[in-house]
């Protein structure tokens, strides 16, 4: 990308909120390059009007691959929490997003890591996208199928209450 365009995508960011939190949450991948350039500490802002989520857990959550590679590549932390203890690969598996999922385990994300309610990624895959790909792919990280949430439910628990009978089978032949 020609330094015309990042400028360009940086110039895009600044009428969003101007930070490079927007700018990961819209996939303008200049500007997050601009950003982390030329901003210090930008690989850690967090932003300031939903749950204090970095711009990693933005561009997992949206699908973004090419910018969670630069940020983390910059430094930005695997396994930063929001004010919910919620991770970036919390985020991705809640949208299905397997190949973001695969480059947060590469990068050593905790796949059993726990937010506020004791949910691990797993918990949160199978509750809201049900995605066979990411259960497949946390499974084969080793994420334990019998941890349980605050409330005492694991995760083939919530695929049993929502009805996703597929995933419930891979949770049981993992269990």
């Amino acid at each position: 990308m020609s330094e015309a365009q990042e400028l360009a995508d940086a110039e895009e960011a600044a009428r969003c909120g101007n930070d490079i939190v927007r700018a990961a949450d819209r996939g303008l991948l200049g500007a997050v390059r601009h950003l982390l350039r030329t901003v210090p500490g930008a690989a850690a802002a967090k932003d300031d009007w939903g749950r204090r989520r970095t711009a990693l857990h933005w561009a997992a959550g949206e699908g973004h691959g090419e910018i969670c590679r630069v940020l983390l590549a910059a430094g930005a932390e695997v396994d930063a929490r929001t004010d919910v203890s919620g991770t970036p690969l919390h985020e991705a598996a809640d949208k299905g997003h397997g190949e973001i999922c695969r480059v947060l385990l590469a990068a050593g994300a905790q796949v059993d890591a726990r937010d506020d309610s004791g949910e691990t990624p797993l918990h949160w895959a199978v509750a809201e996208s049900g995605q066979v790909e990411v259960v497949n792919l946390l499974l084969e990280a080793k994420a334990s199928v019998t941890v349980k949430d605050d409330k005492g439910r694991t995760p083939l628990d919530h695929a049993r209450t929502q009805g996703k009978d597929e995933v419930v089978k891979i949770l049981e032949s993992a269990a």
